[in-house]
């Protein structure tokens, strides 16, 4: 092992134990910002009610990020640092969450499409705004090392992925205003390859290895419904986000009134999708086509569902007047 890989990772093992682990809980919460509930919350905010071309260009990141992480997970196949080497001991709390293969970093990943691209869009708008995200994400990256769920090369490599996402995006979407059917084009050919890597993931030969008491160290059977996820998540934000642009066309200039109304309605949904959507859907689904099914709708509704919604309302409310 090298000394950047798992040498590392035993270094900041002994700095937990020398530290009687007071910086535990604040890393295990703070690594949430770079994954799941928050970061959706956080772009579903912006897109509603602040500004809704950042909001389309985190979103898209977001979905990018999604698609490609999802693909090299399942290609590189690379265990977990401590199935690695058991002298890595992660911290309890945040291997619950740490599933499946290790590189790249999914929470690095999803991190780089929000905190980067926010870090990205504030440079030429608030330099405060633009360090606190670098800060963030820098943090992100680091706990995900401190905590013991990832290599250094896992943080590196999904940072140069996410870093390399958000220059692509913008000229994507520089691209999508130039033809008048170039976001049908975009979407169909984010179908295509979604639709490819999730084949992809259900027929590929994963490695088997077992530990000394013969249990398979990696479920390849759990890869399929990770990788679903991850599609199901792209897919729904760029069906979401065509029938957005050519059938809503909300705006964020309205009231502070309006756009209080939005978040206090719309977000709760969200946190009730991502908290309980999966145990709805896994009651009679199967696992794969749930994960897929609730990513999908997550994106969906943010991107276009509540939208349509709220704009219904707003509009009905105007007409009164």
């Amino acid at each position: 092992m090298s000394i950047i890989d798992i040498d590392y990772l035993l270094l900041l093992q002994n700095f937990r134990k020398l530290t009687g682990g007071i910086f535990d809980s604040f890393f295990t919460t703070f690594t949430e910002l770079g994954n799941g509930l928050i970061p959706v919350c956080i772009m579903a905010c912006i897109y509603w009610v602040v500004n809704k071309e950042i909001g389309v260009y985190l979103l898209m990141n977001f979905a990018f990020s999604f698609i490609s992480n999802g693909f090299l997970k399942i290609t590189a196949c690379i265990y977990r640092p401590w199935i690695r080497d058991v002298r890595v001991m992660p911290v309890s709390d945040a291997k619950i969450t740490a599933t499946g293969y290790s590189f790249p970093s999914g929470h690095v990943s999803q991190s780089t499409a929000l905190w980067g691209g926010l870090a990205a869009k504030m440079k030429s708008r608030s330099k405060v705004a633009m360090i606190a995200s670098i800060v963030i994400l820098a943090l992100i990256c680091f706990s995900r090392n401190y905590l013991g769920v990832h290599t250094p090369q896992d943080v590196l490599v999904s940072l140069c992925v996410g870093c390399i996402w958000l220059f692509i995006v913008s000229k994507i979407i520089t691209w999508t205003e130039k033809g008048k059917n170039n976001d049908i084009i975009l979407t169909l050919i984010v179908v295509v390859i979604s639709v490819a890597i999730t084949i992809y993931a259900m027929v590929k030969n994963y490695p088997i290895d077992y530990d000394e008491a013969g249990k398979i160290l990696v479920d390849s059977k759990k890869m399929v419904p990770d990788t679903s996820y991850c599609t199901g998540a792209a897919i729904g934000f760029f069906i979401g986000w065509v029938l957005e642009r050519r059938f809503v066309k909300f705006n964020v200039e309205c009231s502070i009134n309006q756009k209080i109304a939005r978040l206090i309605c719309g977000l709760p949904i969200v946190i009730f999708i991502v908290r309980a959507g999966f145990s709805i859907f896994k009651s009679f689904l199967p696992t794969a086509v749930t994960t897929f099914l609730y990513a999908f709708i997550m994106t969906f509704f943010v991107t276009y569902l509540y939208p349509l919604i709220f704009t219904k309302i707003e509009d009905a409310q105007k007409m009164k007047l």
